[in-house]
């Protein structure tokens, strides 16, 4: 279902495109070649990675519900503001995948600004522990004349040199396969310099940043996606990584994002 600003699927539960008020270009990113409607997660948009985010052997990449149907319940508009609620339960899918009891709840709010509430709510008679990112793609003028701010002195893992600790000095250009998670961050500003515009993307709950691109060699290796595709796009992703949530019986945890959109001074 879309409006003329957002667009979303209930497969993975997952947004696919939004403009700002006020903006002719689209803040998100998704590919040609993805597969929306197929068994395949959809590269692109915002993915949903729970309630693991990375690798996990025997297991689906970055959890189990990427491709899962979730259900509707609200789409509306009100004073020029859209209004998406959609969830999804552990009744919906088999006890092998998770064997916990659980409700992921989504509400999106799309008007000049972007809001997104993902919550978790424990309906089991035991604590469980998750990961978590809201794998979000900005699209991009030109990757080369894109730079990323508020990094500068936060600490990260670097997942292309074996998990190296290491610490961001100034501002982050992209010049390469970049795989990192800033510790520590709740907020970054995507410079997109080619569109004229600042992104700024903000989590009030989130204990990192993720940011990634797969560069030329991996882009190409993707299925889903066309060779020149990694010039077009940054990611930057709200997470609970790597350290796990606790969440007890009854109890919920919700991770937020917002997006605004500034012009470039």
């Amino acid at each position: 279902m879309s409006s003329s600003d957002l667009s979303y699927t209930t497969k993975g539960g997952q947004v696919l495109a939004w403009r700002a008020e006020g903006h002719d270009n689209p803040v998100l990113f998704c590919s040609a070649l993805a597969d929306i409607t197929g068994s395949k997660a959809i590269r692109g948009g915002i993915p949903v990675c729970w309630p693991w985010f990375g690798p996990r052997e025997g297991s689906a990449q970055h959890g189990i519900v990427r491709t899962a149907e979730w259900r509707l319940l609200r789409d509306e508009t009100i004073n020029g503001s859209q209004y998406v609620e959609i969830d999804l339960s552990s009744q919906h899918l088999p006890p092998s995948s998770w064997p916990y009891q659980w409700n992921l709840s989504m509400l999106i709010t799309a008007a000049t600004s972007f809001q997104l509430q993902l919550t978790t709510l424990n309906e089991g008679n035991e604590p469980f522990f998750i990961t978590q990112a809201l794998h979000t793609y900005f699209l991009v003028g030109n990757i080369f004349d894109t730079q990323l701010s508020g990094l500068d002195g936060k600490k990260y893992i670097d997942k292309t040199k074996q998990n190296e600790r290491m610490t961001q000095q100034g501002l982050l250009t992209i010049g390469q396969e970049i795989d990192r998670v800033y510790l520590d961050t709740q907020l970054v500003r995507i410079h997109d310099t080619a569109n004229q515009r600042v992104m700024e993307v903000k989590s009030n709950q989130a204990s990192s940043m993720v940011v990634w691109n797969p560069w030329e060699e991996k882009c190409r290796a993707l299925a889903d996606l066309q060779n020149e595709d990694y010039k077009k796009f940054i990611c930057v992703e709200a997470a609970n990584f790597p350290e796990e949530i606790g969440i007890e019986p009854g109890q919920i945890f919700t991770l937020d994002l917002e997006i605004s959109v500034g012009v470039e001074a």
